[in-house]
């Protein structure tokens, strides 16, 4: 069975075509229950799955698109740190393992097409420097990076004919960690799910689960932030790739949205 996630209250529409939610928090892939709360949005966008996937595993689009979050480097992986990876279990509930299928050979994404990471693009086990910008300007000329954080790719993989709700979805998941603390101080996982749609284009679900110590105080503290931002990065992604010029300025926020939080 696939990961479980509620969806969000209000439903995509013509008028809020993303919607963008806090809510209780979801099991990990890898580190399971017992977290702090998740952030998730959700989109449809013009483009087939993989088209989506492979944009967000290509950080050089970032800087075309990506208000949120415009630029991420790989590190190197001779000075990479120890890199996590995880796999699905066919339950959504992951346990740390090697590369999956061959996902992470380094040899073009492991049959996802694209690039490597020596182009930029994004693999299992990618380790990733990135500059984030909580307040959404980050195409905006001049505006400084609210702070850097580090991630790893633990997941990419393919969904094949797998059964929710009685309904069989394909497409593909990536997931990511950070890395910057200890497991027991924070600890965050991102989910990115993107599946074929009978009608054409593709169903966009993305989700972050924080937790530690530190999960109430980020809730607390940034959960509205991250809510707004969550939503930009769905409505940045659909945006690029059904051609639609942003025109973003600093005082434009999450138009087109619907948001509520737990």
């Amino acid at each position: 069975m696939p990961p479980r996630y509620p969806t969000s209250e209000e439903p995509i529409s013509a008028a809020a075509p993303i919607t963008a939610d806090l809510i209780a928090p979801l099991p990990f892939l890898s580190h399971g229950a017992d977290n702090t709360f998740t952030v998730i949005a959700r989109t449809r966008i013009s483009a087939s799955p993989l088209t989506v996937l492979n944009t967000i595993r290509d950080t050089k689009t970032w800087p075309e698109w990506s208000t949120f979050c415009p630029r991420g480097v790989i590190i190197p992986k001779g000075k990479a740190k120890a890199r996590r990876t995880s796999t699905s279990t066919g339950t959504g509930m992951g346990t740390c393992n090697a590369s999956k299928d061959g996902y992470s050979n380094g040899n073009g994404g492991g049959g996802f097409g694209g690039g490597d990471e020596s182009q930029g693009w994004l693999e299992q086990g990618s380790e990733v420097m990135l500059d984030v910008f909580l307040s959404g300007d980050g195409l905006v000329p001049g505006r400084k990076r609210t702070r850097g954080s580090t991630i790893a790719v633990t997941l990419l993989e393919r969904i094949t004919d797998e059964e929710m709700e009685g309904v069989k979805r394909s497409g593909y998941r990536m997931a990511w960690q950070a890395t910057g603390w200890t497991d027991w101080q924070l600890r965050s996982e991102r989910v990115i799910e993107v599946v074929a749609r009978e009608e054409g284009g593709t169903d966009y679900t993305c989700w972050e689960t924080y937790g530690g110590v530190l999960g109430p105080v980020v809730k607390r503290v940034a959960g509205s932030s991250l809510c707004d931002r969550f939503g930009d990065y769905a409505r940045d992604v659909k945006a690029f790739l059904e051609g639609v010029d942003l025109h973003l300025e600093a005082s434009e926020g999450e138009a087109g949205t619907k948001r509520r939080s737990v």
